[in-house]
């Protein structure tokens, strides 16, 4: 659309200012030139939007899971490093599945594959004020809240997580129902910590959620 709209100025331009008497021959060349540069100029327009439609694919790709379209390991490490950067205080919850590999052993990948979705699905519809959920790899997801949450505010939101965790079932065709279930570990960021630091907690803090169950059962 450019470049036809800056060749007829030109050609009216010329039509306008021309000293010759017989600007046919001339025209006819103007259109020829016209015409390919139309050409030329759609299928570059075509290319920059595949080119367009590609770097959207692959910068999907590199943000989100690919399985359960919950952000992925390397947006969790990026997120964490600006919001440690811009100094702003964050509360992490690490979870994972209890029993996955068996439940993935047993009754095979598309059966974990569609726990793994149904967890995820649960955090992303969460209700906590501006919260991020990442797979990190497996059967393990981070929740983050960009706040620095109280003791109670903690306990209250593992209790939540855990409870609408709990309501997800999925039915099998020998009328074998799973319940699903999930360990958590918690940790609120502190003033000169690192994030290193902020994730061992909450990881240690899962261990021992984790210990806890294996040990009452």
């Amino acid at each position: 659309f450019i470049f036809t709209s800056s060749i007829v100025l030109v050609i009216l331009n010329f039509l306008i200012h021309s000293p010759y008497q017989n600007n046919t021959p001339i025209i006819l060349v103007f259109t020829v030139y016209n015409l390919l540069g139309m050409l030329i100029s759609y299928q570059f327009s075509k290319d920059i939007e595949t080119e367009k439609k590609a770097f959207l694919h692959y910068e999907s790709v590199s943000k989100y899971d690919y399985l359960t379209s919950v952000f992925n390991r390397y947006s969790f490490d990026k997120d964490l490093t600006a919001l440690f950067k811009q100094e702003k205080l964050v509360t992490i919850f690490l979870l994972d599945i209890n029993n996955f590999k068996h439940f993935n052993d047993t009754h095979g990948h598309d059966i974990g594959d569609l726990i793994l979705k149904k967890v995820s699905s649960s955090l992303l519809n969460a209700s906590f004020p501006q919260h991020k959920v990442y797979r990190i790899g497996g059967d393990e997801f981070v929740l983050v809240i960009p706040s620095a949450l109280s003791n109670k505010a903690i306990i209250e939101t593992k209790a939540k997580i855990k409870q609408q965790i709990s309501q997800l079932t999925i039915q099998l065709d020998n009328q074998f129902v799973i319940r699903i279930s999930t360990s958590i570990g918690s940790s609120s960021s502190k003033p000169s910590q690192t994030i290193d630091e902020l994730y061992r907690q909450a990881d240690i803090e899962l261990y021992i959620d984790k210990k806890s169950k294996s040990t009452s059962s």
